[in-house]
């Protein structure tokens, strides 16, 4: 069955109805292009509006400083002013927080009613004071050395330290987290630690200095060894003592200052 053919006229209305089709969606397609444009346009303005531009410090809240001041917080920061609230970085600036020694984390956030930055931080919490190449500082319980300078504008927050540690390197903060956990509630008081000759490490006890030998998986046993010392005093006068040696666990031995006499320990050790 063939299709009837279509007269001149109606393929000239037909013609006209497709074009004035094109016509519209041309029409609604450059509608809907100018109506995005200018949402985009506007949207760009607005953030550039000054009620959305964190002018000065006093726009940048700090939460979870402790031993840190303020002012520190925002040295750390290093935030140049004005600057866009929607154009600020805030994860590269939570990033280079939470790469300072002191800090564990940060993050932050952004508000635009009223425009301002809210920056929440986790501090390190130091256990001890310590010396790393002369430099005075402190170390948290993982070994990680902060710089006294850090807490220059806030020195009264940080608690009063019992422990001291010397010579303190990168190198050690392996060994650190193991030595701190043996030694922080160890039942004699240790008062310092010296590092300063990698081949001995040194002990400042209640009894007196103790040497250790370099640092090593022994350092356990010889914890337990010295704590079978702590009555020492009721046979060698501590004040005799130059110091004891128990760098070698099978033959300790303490140094005397009379005749500079060096004397076996095994005997008290077993006593105990």
């Amino acid at each position: 069955m063939t299709s009837p053919s279509l007269s001149p006229n109606s393929l000239q209305a037909r013609r006209a109805d497709l074009k004035s089709q094109r016509r519209r969606k041309l029409g609604q397609s450059l509608w809907r292009f100018l109506a995005v444009s200018g949402m985009a346009v506007g949207l760009a303005w607005s953030v550039t509006l000054p009620y959305w531009v964190i002018r000065d410090s006093k726009q940048v809240e700090i939460e979870g400083d402790k031993l840190l001041s303020q002012a520190k917080v925002l040295d750390l920061l290093s935030l140049s002013y004005p600057q866009s609230v929607w154009k600020l970085p805030t994860y590269q600036l939570s990033q280079r927080l939470s790469a300072s020694p002191p800090l564990v984390d940060a993050t932050i956030t952004r508000t635009i009613s009223p425009p301002r930055l809210l920056i929440k931080i986790q501090e390190r919490q130091p256990v001890a004071i310590a010396y790393q190449n002369r430099q005075p500082g402190y170390i948290d319980p993982e070994g990680v050395f902060i710089a006294k300078s850090f807490y220059e504008k806030n020195p009264k927050a940080l608690p009063a330290f019992s422990l001291k540690v010397f010579g303190y390197g990168p190198q050690y903060q392996q060994h650190w987290p193991e030595v701190y956990n043996l030694i922080k509630d160890f039942p004699l008081k240790i008062s310092e630690i010296n590092w300063q000759n990698p081949s001995n490490l040194v002990l400042t006890t209640e009894l007196g200095k103790v040497h250790l030998g370099a640092i090593s998986p022994q350092f356990g046993r010889q914890l337990k060894q010295l704590e079978q010392l702590r009555s020492l005093s009721s046979y060698i006068p501590l004040s005799e003592i130059v110091y004891i040696d128990l760098s070698n666990l099978e033959v300790p031995t303490v140094q005397l200052k009379q005749k500079s006499e060096k004397k076996s320990l095994n005997s008290l050790v077993r006593k105990q």
